[in-house]
């Protein structure tokens, strides 16, 4: 009508009725609106208290809303009282030594860390963006607090029953005062807690408070099934110190890498963190743990979602002891197995499977490589693998994740060298980086990139693309990338 397309006209009784027996309108039309006589167009009508009628919906729109929060609400506080209900039971530290291992169905696995993924952003969006910038940027404390409970064995202390500050202090040689501030400030953040009271009446706040572990400190342990006690000292005590000097690699691109600037006395020249294993073996010991926890947690996924069962014969190169190896074996009696590393990894790997009292998984062969821990020429030289054949698959996990590209392709090329024309197979497990058109999930597959960073240099987690490049510039095609519960995806490719 503002425009001019529509005039007033008086009152149409016929037309609302058949509008109203059409079931098009709910209310009698009490005006309606005719085309002009020089534009034309159909007759449109006006219902009675269209406002009302709009707010009506608004309402209902609202009220939608309001029960999704309500609901939401509802979910929390349930949540609330079960905590409540947990917390008031009385301690059982046998049940924290669960095994957090076993491998989820695809749905529920799926569901789980989509779910988590919602209450993660759920928080960040309800958390100040400057509160939530200081907690990132405090993150190392939550380090420190960590590697301070694991290094004076408070876990395992707890694993006898409750103590108050002063007797975790006395069993580990430390100040009272000291203790029971480093407590509290970890069971701020879920790792430990005080011990219920007995009875309903907690104890005074004058009285001698009493700490036990939670499910989070319990993995500190070091007879927890899943204990993350190697890799917590191995992050602080190996690579925290590189960390805080990534920024002086930004300010400098071509200069030193983090880890030189932060461990001169092993440079990456000559080993870096691999030759700083040989002088302290007491951190090599803690690397192999931390790695041992990371197998417990996502080992058998691994297994279960790679594509093994089409093989004859899986060839592990540089699979350290061969915990890999051996749970692929056992979970596939018919393959056989070879593994390859350096001579003290082989040691050890036979001293393992000389453990293996019940005799199930079939022992593989062991292949000492020559060169040094950081020389890719020499490392995994062509001459030392074994030559393939119709059947095979060559694999390597979290190993080219710690080269740059020019020593990724040499080490590839001693593979396809090794594979000749059998037509054998190449699986690459490594960190499952989306291409850079995402931000993937979880948040520490970026983290890990930095890392990499951090120690290597150039080295780096790669994407799809970039492994399909790295690929065929050493004689492969990329055949398929296979998803894992895991934070690792298999990459296949097929020697051309």
């Amino acid at each position: 009508i503002r425009e001019g397309w529509f005039r007033r006209s008086g009152p149409s009784v016929a037309g609302t009725g058949a509008l109203c027996a059409q079931g098009r309108l709910r209310k009698p039309v009490l005006r309606c609106w005719a085309p002009t006589d020089d534009r034309g167009g159909r007759i449109i009508c006006q219902k009675t208290e269209l406002r009302s009628m709009e707010m009506a919906t608004r309402k209902r729109g609202g009220r939608r809303a309001l029960l999704v929060v309500l609901a939401l609400l509802v979910v929390l506080v349930t949540l609330m009282v079960v905590l409540v209900a947990m917390n008031s039971q009385p301690h059982d530290e046998a049940a924290l030594l669960s095994d957090w291992s076993a491998v989820l169905p695809w749905p529920v696995f799926t569901a789980r860390n989509g779910l988590a993924e919602l209450l993660r952003a759920g928080a960040d969006a309800l958390t100040p963006p400057p509160i939530k910038m200081l907690e990132l940027t405090m993150g190392f404390h939550h380090t420190t607090l960590v590697h301070l409970a694991q290094k004076l064995k408070i876990p395992d202390m707890l694993a006898e029953g409750p103590l108050s500050a002063a007797e975790i202090a006395a069993k580990a040689g430390s100040d009272a005062k000291l203790v029971e501030r480093l407590m509290y400030a970890c069971a701020a953040n879920g790792v430990f807690k005080l011990a219920p009271a007995s009875g309903l009446k907690r104890p005074a706040s004058d009285e001698t408070q009493r700490f036990v572990n939670t499910a989070l400190s319990a993995v500190l342990r070091v007879d927890h099934p899943n204990s993350m006690r190697g890799m917590v000292g191995h992050t602080y005590e190996v690579n925290y110190a590189s960390w805080g000097r990534l920024a002086e690699v930004f300010q400098n691109p071509t200069g030193p890498i983090a880890w030189d600037l932060a461990n001169p006395q092993y440079p990456s020249a000559q080993g870096g963190m691999f030759s700083k294993f040989e002088f302290l073996p007491e951190s090599e010991e803690q690397f192999a743990r931390a790695k041992t926890a990371l197998d417990g947690l996502a080992v058998d996924a691994m297994v279960a979602d790679g594509p093994f069962l089409k093989f004859s014969r899986v060839i592990d190169v540089g699979g350290g002891r061969g915990n890999l190896l051996h749970h692929i074996l056992t979970a596939n009696p018919s393959l056989t197995g070879v593994l390859i590393d350096q001579p003290k990894a082989i040691k050890l790997a036979e001293a393992a499977w000389s453990e293996d009292k019940q005799g199930a998984t079939r022992r593989p062969q062991f292949i000492t490589m020559g060169g040094g821990p950081r020389a890719a020429h020499s490392f995994f030289d062509a001459g030392t693998l074994p030559k393939g054949q119709a059947g095979d698959v060559f694999y390597m996990r979290n190993i080219l994740h710690d080269w740059p590209d020019r020593d990724a392709l040499s080490i590839l090329r001693d593979v396809r060298t090794a594979i000749g024309s059998s037509g054998a197979t190449l699986l690459i497990g490594e960190c499952a980086l989306p291409e850079h058109d995402v931000v993937g999930a979880p948040a520490v597959l970026y983290e890990m990139d930095i890392q990499m960073m951090v120690a290597f240099g150039e080295a780096q987690e790669r994407t799809p693309t970039q492994w399909r490049a790295l690929l065929e510039k050493s004689g492969f095609q990329l055949s398929r990338i296979h998803p894992t519960r895991s934070l690792l995806h298999w990459v296949e490719a097929a020697p051309v």
